[in-house]
């Protein structure tokens, strides 16, 4: 089979490669085999299960969708092998590459959502809660302010963006209130005398969460998705009593806890997707290969694409 991965040299898209590799075998129980016609830059992928293990939980000619393991080789190959456990079946109404967008975005949100925030998806969240997305244009800021304004229920959403398209973005998906992350934001969140309850920082969180600390409701709590060495809460944190989360996605795959429960996520967001409460987020499409990759990833290292980059695969790839 085709793929393209990195070779020795890594660290840039010009390190990426056109390769032939074996098709992979099951070798898990749980484990299926799918061809990929949908895949966006990274691990999310959609398709149909070629074959299957004994207690997978799909069956060979199923639509699926899922955003695959970190400790495995990703989508960018014709077929892949994925627990079944951390797999959905395919919202109906979208495309391959469309499906192919939704899981890495859609269970960071989710799982941020329910098991950090405690909120009940179309549940009473609180009339006073109040959250502020920062990055809110990127994949997950855009898949969290949709779920945290049709699912969550949540009146006053804060996003952040600097440039007309993505506020103009943002507003179309939910938000309340817009902020410019490039200005501080304790004097902008003043001018506004909002104190947000609940923030989710989806970009440089060293930088966001030393002015957070100063400005959440006592007792709020932060989310973030990106890694960082070291937190810079200092003595206003611990004063307002404020509660920090990290949300990963592969967590449960790496360490191999609670999978299903992204199987039951993925189901509900096809189920969101198929009513009409999840549009399309892609914004960039293109034919996958090597070039169109490589194109892909130096958008994404930009830092100018809001919503998502999904490719359509062919058979053969170039």
């Amino acid at each position: 089979m085709q793929a393209i991965r990195v070779d020795s040299q890594g660290g840039t898209s010009a390190s990426l490669e056109l390769v032939e590799l074996p098709v992979p075998t099951l070798t898990e129980p749980f484990d299926i085999l799918t061809r990929v016609p949908g895949k966006i830059v990274g691990w999310d992928a959609s398709g149909v299960v070629e074959a299957a293990g004994p207690r997978a939980l799909f069956k060979p000619g199923d639509f699926v969708y899922y955003c695959g393991e970190y400790d495995r080789p990703g989508c960018n190959s014709q077929l892949q092998l994925v627990d079944s456990r951390i797999v959905g079946r395919k919202p109906a109404k979208l495309s391959w590459e469309d499906a192919a967008a939704v899981p890495v975005i859609g269970i960071t949100s989710w799982e941020m959502f329910v098991e950090k925030f405690r909120w009940a998806p179309h549940g009473d969240n609180g009339a006073d809660t109040t959250l502020l997305i920062v990055n809110a244009a990127g994949g997950v800021g855009t898949m969290a302010l949709l779920l945290a304004s049709k699912v969550f229920s949540i009146k006053r959403i804060i996003a952040t963006a600097s440039r007309p398209e993505t506020i103009d973005w943002v507003k179309k998906f939910g938000a309340t209130d817009v902020l410019n992350h490039r200005e501080p934001l304790g004097p902008q969140l003043e001018a506004l005398q909002l104190n947000p309850s609940h923030a989710l920082l989806c970009h440089d969180d060293t930088n966001y969460i030393a002015q957070l600390a100063t400005h959440m409701r006592p007792a709020g709590h932060i989310g973030s998705i990106v890694n960082a060495d070291s937190i810079p809460f200092g003595g206003s944190a611990m004063f307002r009593a404020l509660t920090f989360s990290w949300g990963l996605t592969f967590s449960k795959s790496m360490f191999k806890y609670d999978l299903e429960s992204q199987h039951r996520i993925l189901n509900e967001l096809a189920d969101l997707v198929d009513d009409g409460t999840i549009p399309s987020m892609v914004t960039v499409r293109k034919e996958f290969g090597l070039q169109a990759l490589r194109e892909g990833h130096d958008l994404q290292e930009s830092g100018r694409v809001y919503g998502k980059i999904a490719f359509t695969v062919l058979e053969r790839w170039s």
